[in-house]
């Protein structure tokens, strides 16, 4: 949603009237921070916070689902025999019914080739779109918003760089001893991340933090050893779980 661009008009007063015209000014103002107040938990909308925010990046990605029922032990275990089969495997829920993830995609068009291209009587698929965005507030200071946009960037372009590893790992393109090596990189990349957050000390950034946190205890994991010799799964069903729980965790960022 764009923007309307307010500009206050100054009419010019006459001299007997500037008392006149500044009071009515004041009486404005106050009643519009005293409704402000007053009907924003009612609107479950504060004003002023809409004001003092702006979106700073955001991407949009679509899961490909699989219904999975209202079980949740079903979905578990439905998820275990995508994940084993290289899919992503990431149970959610919404309106308590469970779906399990099989991956995510770039693009639409991406999604609904592989959703064509599976057995349907398999798995009932449906596509869900995904937005990560971040939203933060105009009252950061520089640093702060430095590293939030520092930080979201790059969970993304981690996104996008393990989505072509899962894809290259599929297709035999590229050894798991490389493939493992850039998740090392990786990972090293989101500790110095997180470092800066830590020198930082911020709360008012903390949703950034937590999810630089998160994301790097899932890369930690990738970038193991355990994780590159398993036998019981392929290791791009690693990457692919990996990158799209970094995408959920990019979703609405709101500081």
């Amino acid at each position: 949603m764009s923007k309307m661009e307010y500009k206050e008009t100054k009419p010019i007063a006459k001299k007997g009237k500037k008392f006149f015209g500044f009071f009515t000014i004041f009486i404005f103002v106050f009643l519009v921070v005293l409704f402000s107040f007053l009907f924003s938990p009612l609107l479950s909308v504060n004003y002023f916070d809409f004001l003092s925010t702006t979106k700073a990046n955001s991407k949009t990605f679509h899961f490909v689902l699989t219904t999975a029922g209202q079980s949740e032990a079903d979905a578990q275990s439905l998820a275990q025999d995508i994940y084993i089969r290289g899919g992503a495997g990431v149970v959610i829920q919404e309106d308590e019914i469970f779906y399990c993830i099989l991956s995510a995609y770039k693009t639409k068009s991406e999604a609904e080739n592989v959703v064509s291209s599976l057995d349907q009587d398999e798995y009932r698929l449906s596509i869900k779109e995904v937005n990560a965005s971040l939203n933060i507030s105009k009252s950061l200071t520089e640093k702060e918003k430095t590293l939030v946009n520092k930080s979201f960037d790059f969970l993304l372009d981690t996104v996008d760089n393990l989505y072509d590893l899962s894809t290259s790992l599929d297709s035999g393109n590229i050894l798991k001893a490389d493939a493992n090596l850039t998740a090392k990189s990786i990972f090293l990349e989101l500790s110095y991340l997180e470092n800066e957050f830590q020198s930082l000390q911020s709360t008012k950034i903390k949703p950034m933090h937590l999810a630089v946190i998160s994301a790097l205890s899932l890369v930690e994991y990738l970038a193991s050893e355990d994780a590159m010799n398993t036998t019981l799964l392929p290791y791009s069903a690693v990457v692919r779980r990996t990158f799209t729980r970094i995408i959920m965790l990019c979703e609405d960022i709101n500081i």
